[in-house]
């Protein structure tokens, strides 16, 4: 699998960056649920987009078609890969693999509120509560 070099860093393969990404993840805390969705989005990504780890022109080009891609998809999809993929790249431009996020750019779409119901009970609570 094609590595990307930028000044003078070793050659980083698209697999060894994903591992390091993960060990970074896992020191911060994060849980097990959100590394295997780390490795869920950013796997999606890459199987679609096998080439997008050349270099930076490449990678935004797949970005940019990803995202076109999925326009069909709910917002909160939308928005769900990003977040993912926004967070995998944010790292490789603060560890100098890239030069920029390839995700700048891509705009959150906007979700409809979520309407959620209330027990009776608590919302009685919460009425007597402001009474």
């Amino acid at each position: 699998m094609a590595g990307l070099r930028l000044d003078g860093m070793k050659f980083l393969t698209r697999e060894e960056c994903i591992k390091d990404f993960t060990l970074f993840k896992l020191a911060q805390g994060v849980s097990e649920r959100t590394i295997k969705d780390y490795d869920w989005h950013l796997g999606h990504f890459f199987k679609e987009f096998p080439e997008g780890w050349v270099d930076y022109a490449i990678v935004k080009k797949a970005v940019i078609r990803y995202f076109a891609n999925g326009n069909h998809l709910a917002p909160v999809t939308h928005n769900i890969r990003r977040k993912y993929l926004k967070c995998f790249f944010t790292w490789t431009v603060q560890e100098g693999i890239l030069s920029a996020n390839p995700v700048d750019g891509i705009p959150q779409h906007r979700e409809e509120p979520r309407v959620r119901e209330i027990d009776e009970i608590k919302l009685k609570e919460l009425i007597a509560a402001i009474w």
